[in-house]
Order: structure tokens, then sequence, then C-alpha cells
């Protein structure tokens, strides 16, 4: 087989890349140290506003966060800064929105799509729903929708527990109220834009049965429609949602009794986080506890451990139940946790700890006292070791720094390590699903392609396969992986396409992904196994479907198949990737990558070019972006307007190559076809400038 000289340059480089990383065991906790250092500390006063409860943190772009807390009143704020990748903070805010002026307790903000959040609060006689536009510099709030959710009866105690994306357009929440209490799981249905928010399904849900002190509950998204409910009172529950929104509860809840959780005092809170793709993490108010969590929702137990038998919470400086706690990953497996300590003396501290992914050792790294307060904790990454915490009154920055300690010594003594390979991409699938607008039908076309295992890279020849498809097409892109450990260490994949030279206002937060002649991928989905999923399209080319994961691993090995890795275990990892285009795309690559947890990957350009055509017709009073050059036929635009005479034939053949009636053909097209036949324009010019004036 042959590469082209710029595909082996590509492969040498990033084979280069991978090589330098250093792998350690994910269970080799004796050899990792952590330290964990305050960076600077801002203590807020905006307007008259008494501090954050339960404040809710979220990433804008590169540098710019917002916060939604409850302030003056109670009433209800949303409101930007910026802190950079240093961790130095500005707390004069760039933009200030108060969305209610009642009440707004129990924030949870998300994402819902570039520029548009979704805000879950408990109002003075509902729980709300919100959605607000913010601009990527945080310099304007802009209240789009609310609709209040119809749970509960004015005055009875209620609090909204958290606020999750299911899929694209479908969110959950989950909410108690009353006395004796009504638990529920609710979801929501929000257009990309915030402009419409539906109420799908309410589900009872089991979680914090038999307790009924289960006040503040957090819900993770496991695996396929599988979610985790677990409740600061000590249970952990299972619920199906599936992409519709409709709600079926699971396994009945495990109690995972640590002290004496039906006497936890009111707004302890609990955390939760991935440990793998079927494992998760508990910190609730009195330690740590891991599950695993199968297919159809039952729960089993991994590790169930006190702080004090663990030494975190600075146990035994400061002894008591924790509070508001809030857990992000740090690495593959470390975690760090703020919280707020109940008996005095109060404390807010954040502690770091090694989980292995299989739950079983849970290992304190190191822990700080950071100040006497700390309620309210939403925790939040800002680099690869830079943290913001925002808690009442104050938004304190931190650095954590994990060191492999026995790394080193390691590789001199035999120069093996855990995990030394990327994985591989063994198979893709192209499928392009296309709608006949007349006659309903659905017809399907595809192309495969095996790669060699042998070498550390897909290798291809340098034919390209042209891939051509037409606005309103889906069109689905299949991967399969192998890997040298467990496929349930795959830790992110992607996929990008749409390469540009890199518009001046593209968002620097998402152009970090190239082709091999430096334009930037301006459409692109990236899975994580551990975190939300990443996609992007800067100009409203697609609309992306979630990713779809299934992983078939086992250690039956059939003679003659697939070697057995290094875990014994044979299987693939298949991720596959859907978007719908909405408009002409021109002729781009397509690039895929995957990483697992070592850090080690691949990135590599498909052996296709997209391009997505436009057989539809101009429409030249649309508001809606339209790219002309996916419109016409070159040859034919040619044959017509360099014998151009202004006829009524000349104009219908020029309406016919355009795709529109006659009598819709503006008068200004047919000048410039007259400037092209009188060579006083290129036939480019001609077409830029319809594109120009359809567009503006």
């Amino acid at each position: 087989m042959k590469l082209g000289k710029s595909r082996i340059h590509l492969l040498i480089m990033l084979f280069a890349v991978s090589s330098l990383l250093v792998h350690v065991p994910s269970d080799a906790f004796a050899d990792k140290s952590a330290e964990i250092t305050e960076v600077e500390d801002a203590s807020y006063s905006w307007g008259s506003q008494y501090g954050t409860n339960n404040g809710s943190l979220v990433q804008v772009d590169s540098d710019t966060y917002a916060l939604a807390y409850t302030g003056a009143d109670d009433d209800g704020y949303i409101a930007t800064f910026t802190i950079d990748s240093d961790g130095d903070i500005n707390p004069t805010p760039v933009d200030t929105l108060e969305h209610d002026t009642s009440q707004a307790h129990y924030n949870h903000l998300v994402k819902v799509d570039s520029d548009t959040y979704a805000l879950a609060y408990e109002g003075s006689d509902d729980l709300y729903i919100t959605t607000f536009t913010i601009q990527s510099d945080g310099s304007s709030i802009t209240k789009v929708e609310s609709i209040a959710a119809d749970v509960h009866q004015k005055h009875l105690m209620s609090n909204v527990g958290d606020f999750i994306k299911v899929d694209s357009d479908t969110f959950a929440t989950v909410h108690t109220s009353g006395n004796p209490q009504t638990k529920s799981i609710i979801t929501f249905d929000i257009a990309s834009d915030g402009s419409s928010i539906t109420k799908i399904d309410t589900g009872s849900a089991n979680f914090g049965t038999p307790y009924n002190n289960c006040w503040f509950n957090t819900i993770i998204h496991v695996d396929s429609d599988i979610f985790a409910v677990a409740c600061d009172a000590g249970t952990v529950s299972t619920v199906s949602i599936s992409s519709a929104g409709q709600i079926t509860p699971d396994a009945s809840p495990y109690i995972h009794d640590l002290k004496t959780h039906n006497t936890i005092t009111q707004s302890s809170l609990a955390s939760q986080v991935k440990l793998d793709s079927d494992t998760i993490a508990v910190a609730d108010p009195e330690g740590i506890s891991t599950f695993d969590i199968a297919s159809d929702g039952t729960i089993t137990p991994v590790r169930t451990a006190n702080y004090a038998s663990i030494g975190g919470n600075n146990y035994f400086e400061f002894s008591g139940t924790i509070m508001h706690p809030s857990i992000v990953q740090v690495d593959s497996d470390t975690y760090a946790i703020a919280y707020y300590t109940k008996t005095s003396p109060n404390r807010g501290i954040i502690d770091v700890y090694t989980i292995s992914t299989d739950g079983e050792t849970i290992t304190l790294l190191d822990s700080l006292v950071h100040n006497s307060n700390g309620r309210n904790n939403s925790l939040v990454q800002v680099d690869s070791d830079t943290y913001a915490l925002a808690y009442t009154n104050h938004i304190t920055t931190f650095t954590i720094s994990v060191t492999n300690t026995g790394a080193e010594e390691e590789e001199e003594t035999d120069s093996e390590c855990y995990d030394c390979e990327a994985p591989k991409l063994t198979k893709v699938e192209v499928h392009i699903t296309s709608q006949n607008s007349d006659t309903q039908r659905i017809s399907t076309s595809s192309e495969i392609w095996h790669f060699d295992q042998d070498t550390p890279y897909p290798m291809f020849d340098d034919d390209i396969t042209p891939i051509i498809a037409d606005p309103g097409d889906e069109v689905e892109i299949i991967l399969e992986l192998t890997d040298n450990r467990t496929l349930k260490r795959i830790a992110d994949s992607g996929t990008y396409t749409n390469f540009l030279t890199k518009p001046n206002d593209m968002n620097n937060f998402y152009a970090n992904n190239f082709d091999e002649y430096g334009k930037v991928s301006t459409t692109f989905y990236e899975w994580h196994n551990t975190g939300e999923d990443l996609f992007y399209d800067y100009d409203q080319t697609v609309e992306w479907s979630p990713a779809d994961i299934t992983i078939q691993e086992s250690a039956e090995y059939v003679e003659g198949g697939q070697a057995p890795n290094l875990d014994g275990l044979v299987g693939t990892f298949t991720i596959s990737f859907k978007m719908k285009f909405l408009q002409p795309m021109q002729t781009t690559d397509v690039w895929v990558q995957g990483t697992d947890r070592s850090g080690n990957f691949f990135k590599v350009s498909l052996p296709l070019t997209l391009k997505v055509a436009g057989n539809e017709p101009l429409v030249f009073e649309s508001n809606v972006n339209q790219k002309v050059l996916g419109f016409y036929d070159e040859s034919m635009l040619n044959d017509v307007v360099s014998d151009w005479t202004g006829s009524s034939q000349d104009v219908s053949e020029l309406a016919t190559i355009l795709g529109i009636p006659d009598e819709q053909l503006p008068p200004w097209v047919t000048n410039l076809a007259v400037w092209v036949s009188e060579d006083r324009i290129s036939m480019g010019d001609m077409i830029v400038s319809i594109e120009h004036l359809i567009n503006n």
C-alpha cells in the first residue's frame, strides 16, 4: 500500500507524540501523590445579594463562566465573570440578570446548545425551568422562556435535587416535596434555542426509600437509558429514561448505611461521578461509596468507606458530617471533592482521592482547608490542573497537581508500562439516509472500510472515496475500535469535518482540531465517557444526534478469531455519530479520533471526502444562510452565461440551473450574468455575489 507524503508525515508525528506519553497503572495508588494549592479567592458582593444558595457554576467559553444563584430578597440571579487558565479571577461581573423577583432556590444550570442554557430551580410556588441565551464572552444574558412544572402546592417544603441533559433536547430533574415526602423525576423537552419548554413525563422513584429524610438527590447517566439517583440519606436507585423522555423505575434501591442516615440533617446533599462505563462513586454526608450498575439497572455495591476510615474530611481535626459536596474528575482515577463540615469549627475543605475504575480502592492523597465557610459548593474544571469553586459569597481557584511518583523508576528498570498502546481503528462505516420528499421513500447508501491491525494507525492507499449527500440527508459514521486493555478504558472519541480557514469570529475554545493543511474543523462531535459530550457547529450546517455506544467484550476466545488483549479479553468498541445536514457543505475531509484512559490516542483522516451538494432550490426570500456553490453545475452555467443575450430562453435556462421558477429570478441575477458575458466580472464573482445578496 502507498501513502501520500503528507499522510506519512502526519502518522509519524502522531506516533511520536503518543510514544512520549508516560503511562501508569490506574491502581498504582502507592505511586501517586497530589498537592492542592489555592490560587485566588474573590469575595464578591454583587449588589446586595447575600450569597449563593445552592449556586450552580458552568463554563461558557475558555475563560468565561456563568453562575446561577439566590440573591437579595431570595430573588434569582445569573452573573457572568472571567477566570483565566492560571486561575486569576475578575470578580466584577461581565453581566448580571435578575430573572425571578420572587424566589429562586436550589439552582441547577446546564448547557443546552452553543449559547443556550436551562436553569431548574425552586420558585416561590413551584419548580421552574427557565432558558437563557448567554453570549460567549458573557456580555449579554437574556431570558428566553420559563414554565412552572406544576409538581406541588404553594408553601409545601420542596427542593430541586439535580438537573441533567438526557440527550440533545431532553432534560431530567429530580424533585422532592411535601411531608410525607413525594419524590419524583420529571423530564422536559427544550428547544435548542430555548424558545420552547415542554413537560414530558413525571415518574415516581424508589430513591430515598425507606428513609423519609431524603431531600437532596443527584442523578447521573450511567449507560444507554440507565440513570442512577443517589440520596443524601444513603440510598442509590436506578431509573430508565428514554431519549423521548419516558421514565421507568428500575431495581429497588440499595441502602448503603455508613452511620445513621435516617437522622442526617436536611441540606446535606450528595454528589456522583462515573468511574467507568458501569461503575459510579457517590460522595454523601458520611463517606464515599462505589457501585456497579448493570445494563438492566441492577445495583451491586463495591465499596463503602466512612471518611474516618480513609482519612478524609480532615476527620481527626474536624469531625462531623459533611455538607454540600461537589465532586469532579481530575484524571483517569483521581477525583476532587469540595465540601463543608457541619460541626464546629466550620470549614470549607477540598480533598483529593484516587478511586480505582473498578471502585475497589479509595485512597486520600491530599486535603486543604481553604475557608471557614464553604457552603453550597459548585466545583468545575478550568483547565488541565486548575479548578474553580463557587460557594457562599466566594469564588476560589485552585491548582491540583497529581504526580505519578513511581512511573520514572518503573520505566527506567524495565521500560514496561501498564498501557502503552493507543486504541486501534478496525472498521469504519458511512451510511447516508435520504428521504424523497414526494414519495416519502427512504433510501440508504453505505461505504465500509476495514483496516490492517499490524500497524499502530490505519493504513490506506491514496484512493479517496468521494461521498456526496444532500441537505436533509442523515449521515452516520460508525467507528469500530479495539485496544490492548479492556474497552471500558476508552475515554473519548470524536468525528471532525467541515474544515475551513478559521473564521475570525469563531470561538477559540472550539478551534483546536486541524487537518493536515492547518484548516480548523468547524463541525464536530466529541463523546466523553466520564463527562458531557462536546458538539459544535460554527455555521449551523448540521444537527447532531447523541452518540450511540456499544461495547461487546468477553473472555471467550474463538480459535482463528481476534487475539485476546492484555486483560485476556476480546471484543469491539463501537461508536456511532449521526448528523443531519441542514444546508450545503463544500468538499471536506473527515477526521476521527479515539483515546484511552492512559492518554494513548489516534487521530487520522478517513479515506473519504464529504460534500453536501444541495439539490434543493434556492429561496431568495429566506432568512437562512444558503451556500450557492452547492446549487449549480459549473459547465452548464458557463455555457449559458458565455453567450448571454438576456433573452427569455437565457433567463429560463439560468433559472433552471439555479433551481428556481423563471418568474422568481430577480433582475439583479440577470444583470450579473450580463457582466460575466462582458468579462467585467468572473464566474466566481457572480456566484459569490449571488450568495452574498441572498444571505444579506
